[in-house]
């Protein structure tokens, strides 16, 4: 018998996370696909246990990093040119218009929001 997290009657988790990356890979947006991961993550059964994650992409023409976090520490940003570590801190302000960025497995009608960094 396999320990791969099944879905009654359906294929392994691991199957379905592997779909939905391929299916969003060229997307800018990821709150869609970071919504879909979180449903397959609950409906797994996994009881009583969560993960947190940050998925997001550089988007070069406009410099910008777009990420959604769920329930996740803030990411470090390397920077090439100063050769430095740095947090990314979402200001205040935009901090609290942001709905709560639940873990995975916690609640499956989460919405996450994208959030933006750009770079000048």
């Amino acid at each position: 018998m396999s320990d791969t997290p099944k879905i009654a009657g359906r294929q392994p988790v691991a199957v379905s996370l592997r779909e939905l990356m391929r299916s969003h890979v060229n997307l800018v947006r990821q709150s869609r696909f970071v919504q879909a991961v979180n449903r397959e993550f609950t409906d797994a059964d996994h009881t009583g246990k969560f993960a947190t994650a940050i998925i997001g992409t550089y988007f070069a023409p406009t410099r910008s990093f777009e990420f959604c976090n769920a329930g996740h520490p803030p990411p470090f940003l390397y920077s090439a040119d100063t050769e430095t570590w740095s947090m990314l801190d979402i200001k205040a302000q935009e901090r609290d218009k942001l709905p709560p960025n639940f873990p995975f497995g916690i609640d499956a009608a989460t919405e996450y929001e994208q959030q933006s960094e750009e770079y000048r």
